[in-house]
């Protein structure tokens, strides 16, 4: 882990005092705050610490601009990050400018923490996001996690993590509104005039390669209408499940769904489904 030191400043009082930091070091500032302390102690009642880092590094992950703050000196220290930019690796690089903030942060040699943390993003796909952020960063594994995000008129949890060049990602989504998804992903096939859907998606791969991808999904008051007219549904209630692994060949997939209620049209036959009367579909293949 790499650390790149601007300048310290300490707050004493109303007061600020700043020294100017050039050298680098491998090891986090801890000694620098004692230091710090011991320098002023005798002169002033030091309230806080404030610590200005242009840079952490480890890997591919980084902290830019990094404003740390101690707090409650003369009891036990509370170390806090109150302001950085997280720069991610792939595959989460789209997530630009994600900006954080940490109510409780650890910083030692190969290892930072940050719990009980806020965040917000920009994407091009996206308008700016807030929401609820934590992550663990080590030498051999990193975790990320996201809870409370309002995307899509639903909300969203995300949990990734990276373990020596592999990684994993959790999306948990509920209340997702199917016509703003449709118009995201600019699917052009169907028409989605409305639609609802709880759903939990695993993906798995390495480094900036997906290797495989798990589906659950839970859909209601689902309409559809294919632009051509022979396919259409009303209301529909369905839920299903996509496996797919990647091969040498292509993409091995297999699927499993069943429509519970709804009317659903294929032209030249209309059925109407309900808890009595439905429809289950299993299919697999090579994509």
């Amino acid at each position: 882990m790499r650390l790149f030191q601007e300048h310290i400043t300490q707050t004493v009082g109303f007061a600020s005092l700043r020294w100017p930091i050039k050298k680098r070091y491998s090891h986090p500032p801890v000694f620098i705050f004692f230091a710090l302390l011991c320098s002023v102690s005798s002169a002033y009642a030091v309230d806080s610490i404030s610590i200005n880092i242009s840079r952490i590094t480890a890997a591919d992950w980084s902290l830019k601009n990094a404003v740390l703050s101690v707090k409650q000196l003369n009891q036990i220290p509370q170390i806090s990050l109150e302001s950085a930019t997280l720069i991610l690796p792939p595959p989460l690089q789209q997530l630009s400018s994600l900006s954080i903030a940490c109510q409780h942060f650890i910083w030692q040699e190969n290892y930072i923490d940050c719990s009980a943390g806020h965040a917000r993003f920009n994407s091009k796909k996206f308008k700016t996001q807030s929401f609820d952020f934590s992550f663990q960063l080590g030498r051999d594994k990193t975790e990320i996690k996201i809870k409370h995000l309002s995307l899509l008129g639903g909300e969203i949890s995300v949990k990734a993590q990276e373990f020596s060049g592999k990684w994993q990602i959790n999306i948990q989504a509920r209340g997702v509104n199917l016509a703003q998804l449709k118009s995201l992903l600019s699917l052009n096939l169907l028409e989605i005039p409305q639609g609802l859907a709880d759903f939990d998606v695993v993906l798995k791969g390495k480094q900036d390669s997906i290797q495989a991808l798990f589906m659950s999904a839970w859909v209601q008051q689902l309409s559809i209408q294919s632009l051509e007219g022979r396919v259409a549904s009303e209301n529909l209630k369905l839920n299903t499940e996509i496996k797919a692994h990647k091969q040498k060949t292509g993409w091995q997939w297999h699927s499993s769904s069943r429509i519970q209620q709804g009317g659903l049209y294929v032209d030249p036959v209309y059925i109407q489904l309900d808890n009595e009367r439905n429809i289950s579909i299993i299919a697999k293949g090579l994509w």
